[in-house]
């Protein structure tokens, strides 16, 4: 009987998702017609749902799908953790959330857009359904998740995936930060100069290990100064009253904001590190094997060319948590020993 009663639940439960997935989007075409024809101006769709630092390095696009439709209203479709990256940018008009799969899936079979632009690989799935998001543009290229980082950078492969023109590599993506963020940050009273590091990923392959995060953190503080963590989950135990712990307590745009007071920044390759470098801030990044792609740069701007950053890379074949304490360290002292020259010559912190 519990097993039935399981059995129904969970169909029920599968079914009215659905149902409630129908309704968002109907509600989103109308809502996207109706501002079309109150406005007299053609609607165009960007379809990029997650993750952080996709959606950071493909701000560059925004700017191109503007200037392909000067007189557009332009949407962008995205899931509602990731909304704040996109709703302050000045070439995106309105925002739809994706509540899962199916309603992207929808959208692009009976689009109320102009013109939408899919910046997805065919990698999406709504499960229940077993409904795969299809890109066809994508698709005809071959571009896959085995192999989209082969020669590429991020924004490279969703302008690929969009049939957009790929975005100057020596060109960083830009993050819009509103006062509010700036005037909440103010509010923190941090250091008038501070390191941020980034310790955590999604993957465990990306994460360096604890002891050597805990080892850097006092190495800085040492010979630095301030140390503040960022991300969702800290490494750090340090009791130090020069280290801050921030981690869970930031909205994305806070997290960049504070990393762009940083002197520098220390990261994972993760979405912080994409903030980083949008932000402009001077940044090591540790990265190593990933999957099938060990020779992998995803950057643009000054992390991908190193004008303002340093990607810290792995022995070859070896992950990123496999790197050693005085591969990071030693580039890392380099960069705090031609500080403190620079610092000395002006007479004045830098």
């Amino acid at each position: 009987m519990q097993k039935t009663i399981a059995l129904w639940q969970h169909r029920y439960r599968k079914y009215s998702e659905i149902a409630r997935t129908w309704l968002a989007w109907g509600k989103a075409c109308a809502s996207v017609r109706w501002h079309s024809f109150r406005t007299g101006k053609p609607a165009v769709g960007i379809l990029l749902a997650e993750h952080l630092g996709d959606i950071v390095s493909c701000e560059p696009l925004a700017r191109q799908v503007r200037a392909l439709h000067p007189d557009a209203l332009i949407y962008w479709i995205v899931r509602k953790p990731f909304r704040e990256l996109v709703e302050y940018n000045p070439d995106v008009d309105r925002i739809l959330e994706e509540p899962n799969v199916l309603f992207s899936i929808l959208l692009l079979k009976r689009s109320p857009f102009r013109k939408i632009y899919n910046l997805h690989l065919s990698n999406r799935v709504y499960e229940p359904l077993k409904k795969r998001l299809v890109n066809p543009h994508a698709d005809a290229q071959n571009l896959t998740i085995f192999n989209y980082l082969n020669d590429r950078r991020l924004a490279e492969v969703f302008a690929d995936a969009a049939g957009l023109t790929r975005p100057d590599r020596s060109l960083a993506p830009h993050l819009h930060l509103p006062d509010r963020v700036r005037q909440q940050i103010d509010g923190l009273r941090l250091p008038q100069r501070f390191v941020v590091l980034h310790t955590y990923s999604n993957q465990p392959v990306k994460d360096w290990k604890t002891a050597y995060w805990n080892e850097l953190a006092e190495s800085l503080m040492r010979t630095y100064g301030p140390v503040v963590e960022v991300g969702l989950k800290a490494q750090v135990t340090s009791t130090s009253p020069s280290f801050i712990d921030l981690c869970g307590k930031l909205s994305i745009l806070e997290t960049a904001e504070v990393i762009r007071r940083a002197s520098f920044f220390i990261g994972v390759d993760s979405g912080p590190a994409h903030l980083a470098n949008a932000v402009g801030t001077y940044g090591f990044i540790l990265i190593g094997r990933l999957g099938s792609f060990e020779d992998y740069n995803l950057y643009t701007g000054g992390y991908g060319d190193g004008s303002n950053g340093r990607l810290i890379r792995a022995a070859s074949g070896q992950p990123a948590s496999d790197l050693r304490y005085e591969q990071v360290w030693q580039p890392v002292d380099e960069y705090l020993i031609g500080r403190r020259m620079t610092e000395a010559m002006s007479r004045k912190p830098i």
